[in-house]
């Protein structure tokens, strides 16, 4: 490697490490309250709280009160914004207590937040902060976050934005300096939405219900080592993730890891477009996966999709590239990613052998190498599977490869009943029947997680009904169509920018992801196949279990890269009618003439 090459790596490296540096800043002068006491509203006392946000399990009225303690700050804001669940009384700093609004719209039920002044020689002291306050919700509490126009945090991000556009711009595979420059700015507006979605408009903290709180839940009670079958009821992935996010850098953190998951989405699908189909698609690509409204909403919800559209995008991205070059270690890797993916969630789980299944057809009698190439890769999920086995086995009682939720789910998709309630009392209802009337409520004398007994619910209400196999069909459909995105599409905030998303998608994104596979439905390449084979797991899944809207969005990346495709293919049809013919003089035209004349 030549002087010039290596200086300049140098250069990426510390632009790089600048990146992260400013994001740990803005974690290190962001208050974290991650260790203190809270007392509930029916006197339950938590001296081991990881946040001063909690949830209960009923909404009766009632006091609360928390205090946190906070580690000295060298730096630190001289404002802070104070959003509220439930209604904050009394907030007490050491041994000052804060002059609070009488007015309750300010005290209570505050998602925008107040703005309180001159605080930082409370974090410098590192004081203890204590709040009382009452409450009718389930979840109940105070967040501590920066206010967005304090001097230092204004430094910091504009100092950030700076950085990584220099960074972008020194490294983006693209030719010329034109095409780097949209680009890079292309690539600072997507994470601009996503950084004003995530901090300004509906931090994940802000809504704490459903399964947003489910996983927030998990997680506050594995923290405090309390163990139930049930907590292994979704994916553990991601319960394990916020946890672990949140209790390194606090809500601040967690949140830059949505918006940077979302934004690497982004990308990542840029990356595969312009290896595969070149520059002007790649652009193309970038525009649309930057404006693509369930990537920014996963990312204001305290839910795994974020997360989990970026691994799979990640994986899809390494496949690609693995496919190239065949080697063991990089099939390691790929068994490795989709099982973390899998953690996350479980959506893909038919790739992998559908996979396997193409890539034995595509080598033919090439036995050897692909039994090698696929024990890599089954070696690489079994990496993640075993200990995932040995730890449910020692926390459980008993060994779990995965989630517990997929029996209820093909009971779910199979059987009448749509709302259903297991013996301990736990109810579940999936956002898609609620939304196409399908209400009819049973309760069942079996816990959910006992999986045996729900296959055979399952299994059985396909013996009493066979049709429903046929009827099943319906949830490919809606995938795509038939309900609303959830829990983003339900938003108030959001609906300014859903609903022209919704029509774009509709009538825009849809038909030109399908005049970009049928564009390259006669190319037989590796990506082509892998990508169809992608979204048609996709399709098994719901067809097996259930659907809705979300359970797509994950897989958008084959979408956007076809549509980026059929772009460049009506931009180059475009400009090849467009372009002028050429001029001919009577000289030449006398010439050519005489010359097919002696012909």
């Amino acid at each position: 490697m030549s002087y010039s090459k290596i200086k300049a790596k140098k250069w990426e490296l510390l632009l790089l490490a600048a990146v992260i540096g400013i994001v740990a800043l803005f974690c290190a002068i962001t208050p974290n309250l991650k260790t203190g006491e809270v007392i509930y509203p029916d006197l339950y006392t938590n001296s081991n709280a990881a946040s001063s946000m909690a949830r209960r399990s009923d909404d009766e009225p009632g006091l609360f009160w928390m205090k946190f303690k906070l580690e000295p700050k060298f730096l630190a804001p001289d404002t802070l914004n104070l959003r509220t669940w439930g209604c904050v009384n009394s907030l007490t700093t050491g041994t000052q207590e804060w002059n609070l609004p009488e007015t309750e719209r300010l005290r209570c039920y505050n998602s925008r937040g107040l703005v309180l002044r001159h605080t930082s020689e409370a974090l410098k002291a590192g004081v203890e902060w204590a709040v009382s306050g009452d409450t009718d919700e389930k979840t109940f509490g105070f967040s501590l976050e920066k206010e967005w126009s304090d001097p230092l945090v204004v430094s910091l991000l504009i100092a950030l934005f700076a950085a990584l556009g220099v960074l972008l711009f020194r490294t983006l595979p693209l030719a010329t300096v034109p095409q780097k420059t949209f680009a890079t700015a292309v690539l600072l507006g997507a994470l601009g939405i996503r950084f004003f979605f995530v901090f300004i408009i509906h931090p994940p903290q802000t809504g704490l219900w459903s399964d947003m709180g489910g996983y927030f839940v998990r997680a506050t009670e594995i923290l405090n080592g309390i163990f139930y079958e049930s907590q292994n009821f979704q994916p553990v992935g991601f319960t394990f993730w916020s946890l672990m996010t949140r209790w390194l850098g606090g809500w601040e953190l967690h949140n830059w890891m949505q918006v940077f998951a979302s934004w690497g989405t982004n990308l990542l699908i840029f990356l595969i477009v312009v290896e595969h189909f070149g520059a002007i698609a790649a652009l193309c690509a970038l525009v649309l996966s930057s404006i693509h409204f369930p990537q920014i909403s996963f990312a204001t919800y305290h839910l795994a999709e974020c997360t989990y559209t970026f691994l799979l995008t990640l994986s899809l991205w390494w496949l690609l590239r693995t496919l190239k070059e065949e080697k063991i270690w990089k099939f390691f890797l790929v068994g490795l990613l989709l099982m973390v993916s899998f953690y996350f969630k479980g959506n893909h789980a038919f790739f992998i052998p559908l996979f396997c299944f193409w890539y034995l057809v595509r080598n033919g009698r090439d036995f050897k190498k692909t039994f090698v190439n696929i024990s890599a890769m089954a070696t690489g999920c079994l990496l993640l599977l075993v200990p995932h086995m040995i730890w449910t086995a020692k926390v459980y009682g008993k060994p779990m490869a995965g989630p517990t939720a997929g029996a209820l789910n093909f009971v779910e998709g199979k059987c009448p009943s749509k709302n259903n309630r297991d013996s301990t009392g736990m109810s579940w209802m999936s956002p898609l029947f609620a939304q196409t009337g399908e209400t009819l409520k049973k309760t069942w004398d079996h816990p959910f997680t006992d999986q045996g007994y729900f296959w055979k619910a399952g299994i059985n209400c396909i013996k009493e009904n066979p049709a429903v196999m046929f009827k099943s069909f319906r949830y490919v459909y809606y995938l795509f169509l038939g309900n609303e995105l959830w829990p983003g599409g339900f938003n108030s905030a959001f609906s300014f920018y859903y609903q022209p998303w919704k029509m774009f998608f509709i009538f825009g994104l849809l038909p030109l992801s399908l005049l970009g596979w049928l564009l390259l439905s006669r190319d037989k390449s590796d990506s082509q196949s892998v990508l169809f084979l992608m979204l048609l797991s996709v399709f098994i899944t719901v067809y097996v279990f259930k659907s809705e809207n979300r359970f797509r969005a994950p897989f958008d990346a084959v979408l956007l890269i076809w549509s980026s495709y059929s772009l460049q293919w009506l931009y180059l049809k475009a400009a090849e009618l467009l372009r002028p013919s050429p001029v001919v003089t009577t000289q030449e035209a006398v010439l050519t003439l005489s010359e097919s004349i002696s012909d």
